[in-house]
Formats: C-alpha cells, sequence, structure tokens
C-alpha cells in the first residue's frame, strides 16, 4: 500500500480528513498525524512539547510517504518546510511523487521545483491516484 502525507494550514483540517478518508478507500494509507492531534497554539512557545512533538511528526511523515501532496493556502509557513523534506528526499534519489494543488502554491519557489507537480483541485488528485 502506498503512504500519503497532506500538508497544509489547520484551518483546512476539516478538508484533508475528508481527502484522506477518500484516499483510504482507494487503498491508501496516511502518515499524516496533525489532522488527529490539537492545534498548537500560537505563540508556539507557550506549548513547546507539543509544538516540538507536532515538528516530528510531520518531519517523520514527510520523510517516510509516497506520495506528498501540499494543499497550498495564501499563507502558511510549515506546510512549505515539509515540501522541503519531500524535495529532500527526491534530490537523494528517493522515490516520492510530490503534488502542490491549488493557486497559492505558486507563492513558493519550491513549488516550482521540476519533481513537483501542479494540480488544481483535490478531484484531480483523486481523478490521477484511481
Amino acid at each position: 500500500m502506498k503512504k500519503v502525507y497532506i500538508a497544509s494550514r489547520y484551518r483546512h483540517k476539516a478538508s484533508v480528513k475528508e481527502l484522506l478518508g477518500k484516499l483510504k478507500n482507494l487503498g491508501y494509507v496516511s502518515v499524516t498525524q496533525w489532522v488527529d492531534g490539537k492545534d498548537i497554539p500560537k505563540p508556539y512557545s507557550q506549548d513547546v512539547e507539543g509544538a516540538s512533538s507536532e515538528a516530528i511528526n510531520a518531519a517523520d511523515g514527510s520523510n517516510s510517504c509516497d506520495i506528498f501532496v501540499l494543499i497550498s493556502d495564501e499563507r502558511g509557513t510549515g506546510m512549505y518546510v515539509e515540501l522541503g523534506v519531500a524535495l529532500g528526499r527526491a534530490a537523494r534519489g528517493e522515490e516520492v511523487v510530490i503534488y502542490v494543488i491549488g493557486e497559492h502554491g505558486a507563492n513558493s519557489v519550491f513549488s516550482y521545483h521540476p519533481k513537483v507537480k501542479w494540480l488544481q483541485s483535490t478531484q484531480e488528485l483523486l481523478e490521477i491516484l484511481r
């Protein structure tokens, strides 16, 4: 079974969970843990242990998936760090397919890396992964 990791902002948690459910029905396994955890308050210094755990889980998920998906947003930073982890794996020759979904991916220069495949919607992703 192929493992998938989805990076996005916390405000998209419900739609990410929905997408993960659809991918599970197609036989994929989620290594995305942040959607089941608690939201870490900002500033992160208010919950150092929670923020540390979240950072480890996100890096581990990005580092262990077969398929990495970033659902873009006009704001956000952490998801682009996760993208960087996936791109680092690709640069080392590891097999990882990387998708950036949505118009806001253009906000990061790393979205233009040749290993990144741009999609317009999660529906397009589901069609590809069927």
